[in-house]
């Protein structure tokens, strides 16, 4: 747990870093795989969407960035962002996957303008509202306790199946989250967007991208 404490120490500080530097940044910008390109949408001004399986969210929040128990006071500032952080990370991820019509309402609400430009451009998430269905949502929330819990990272990682693709998709993302004047918001991210790997029927192969994963298997649950 010291390990991972420190850890948590070091990506605060390297938040702070780019805070100081450079404002507010996108640190990653990668094409991505988005999901149901070249697929027909609907007719103009139709908008009935098919009900399309969707994962239970699985989400943890925790404090970082402290050594030893938390104060009171720490550990009432972490109860109150929590649900806030919650809601933010499910808008934005339903957005960028369930109904991308609303993503650009979500990234001005939600982001601070240079991170909503780049993620525009990065290429995440699906490109049509109605064709994808999600089989596993998991979020990681780990939020700075002291100073009144003001900064936030979120690991997010997503599988999703586009309507009529060969293949799944895993979409990994980092969030970094900065509250200024009550309201939280995005001001860099991570993200890697690609075909989920298949397994390789290796059983010794298979065995150490668990271990390499923390032993978390994907949730490839039939839709």
């Amino acid at each position: 747990m010291p390990d991972q404490k420190r850890t948590w120490i070091l990506i605060v500080a390297a938040v702070a870093v780019v805070l100081a530097v450079a404002t507010t940044i996108a640190l990653v910008e990668l094409p991505g795989q988005r999901i149901g390109i070249g697929r027909e949408g609907g007719r103009p001004g139709e908008t009935a969407l098919p009900d399309l399986p969707q994962a239970t969210w699985e989400m943890s929040v925790h404090a970082s960035g402290v050594e030893g128990k938390l104060t009171g006071a720490e550990k009432k500032a972490l109860q109150r962002q929590r649900p806030e952080l919650r809601v933010l990370v499910k808008r934005v991820y339903d957005s960028l996957f369930i109904h991308p019509n609303r993503l650009a309402d979500t990234l001005k609400e939600n982001f601070s303008e240079p991170a909503a430009v780049s993620l525009r451009r990065a290429g995440a998430g699906a490109d049509e509202a109605g064709r994808v269905a999600t089989t596993l949502r998991r979020a990681t929330i780990g939020i700075q306790a002291t100073g009144g819990a003001r900064m936030a990272v979120a690991s997010v990682t997503v599988h999703a199946d586009g309507d009529g693709s060969d293949q799944p998709v895993v979409h990994r993302s980092a969030l970094w989250l900065e509250r200024a004047r009550g309201d939280w918001k995005v001001v860099a991210f991570d993200v890697r967007q690609g075909p989920l790997p298949e397994p390789s029927g290796d059983k010794k192969g298979d065995e150490t991208s668990k271990q390499r994963g923390k032993g978390k298997k994907p949730n490839r649950k039939s839709p």
